[in-house]
């Protein structure tokens, strides 16, 4: 999964590399370059917090996860801890009760 992500940061960041220097070197006048400028400021500024929200949305997913996973380990070793109290107590029972015959 974070290989995905690392190709994607590195796409994202040159896609806007490459339209900034497009957008700089394209025959515009000053104007025009600072209005096309200001709307790729604007676009990269959704989209990051798009990218923010979506990593905040794993994040969170991956707690849920963590904490379930948690959980399920908590109730196992509950689950063992009794069988192995209830194999105890047989079993003293068992010695002990032969030793009294």
């Amino acid at each position: 999964m974070s290989d995905n992500k690392d190709s994607f940061f590195a796409l994202l960041t040159g896609v806007i590399i490459g339209a900034a220097v497009g957008i700089l070197f394209a025959p515009k006048s000053g104007k025009e370059t600072r209005e096309d400028l200001k709307k790729l400021g604007l676009d990269l500024k959704e989209k990051s917090k798009d990218i923010i929200e979506d990593g905040k949305s794993f994040v969170e997913e991956g707690k849920t996860k963590v904490k379930d996973i948690i959980e399920d380990g908590k109730s196992f070793v509950e689950e063992g801890k009794t069988k192995v109290a209830n194999v105890i107590e047989k079993k003293k029972t068992e010695y002990f009760g032969s030793k009294e015959k």
